[in-house]
């Protein structure tokens, strides 16, 4: 802030009620009572949108009184960190607005857990009734062109692979499923 140059006063912002501060600046100044529940920001967020549901900014804003020279008003002043403005901004969503929100979400939600299994299944057989196929072409052409190892595994290698992967990937999205 600019406040030191405009008016060679600083301006220091803190938690309301001086929470999580020092003990000294709380007790230099009366009726100071920090209640975490009261004074911390925070936020709670819808956990399957990210949509903020409640949370709060708090904060206060303070300088330092002291004795002034040649000011025999101020003499009285104890050197102290004084509050002069708090301020906070805060929302709350009603309780209509989140049910709405996370039951239009869930239903969205249940159609993908059913279409992705699906969709990996279909794929798992077509790959299943067309890898094959493929691969017994391919290898007893190989065979009768020439006989070398490593052209023929290759394939086979590859496509054992595809399948592990699909039939894993299937299999875990079915786990995920069953645990709802």
């Amino acid at each position: 802030m600019h406040s030191y140059k405009a008016h060679r006063a600083f301006l220091i912002m803190s938690y309301p009620h001086f929470l999580f501060a020092d003990v000294v600046y709380r007790d230099s100044v009366l009726g100071m009572h920090p209640n975490e529940e009261n004074h911390k920001i925070f936020i709670e967020l819808e956990p399957n949108t990210g949509t903020p549901i409640r949370g709060a900014k708090r904060a206060q804003f303070n300088i330092f009184s002291r004795p002034v020279r040649n000011i025999p008003v101020s003499q009285k002043l104890r050197t102290a960190l004084v509050p002069i403005l708090w301020i906070e901004e805060a929302i709350d969503l009603p309780h209509e607005f989140v049910d709405e929100l996370t039951e239009r979400l869930l239903s969205s939600l249940q159609l993908v857990d059913i279409f992705i299994p699906v969709i990996i299944a279909a794929c798992a057989i077509v790959l299943a009734i067309d890898l094959p196929h493929e691969f017994v072409d391919e290898l007893t052409e190989r065979l009768l062109s020439s006989l070398q190892l490593v052209d023929i595994f290759i394939p086979v290698i590859i496509a054992a692979c595809a399948i592990v992967l699909v039939l894993g990937l299937s299999l875990t999205i079915a786990a995920k499923l069953k645990k709802k």
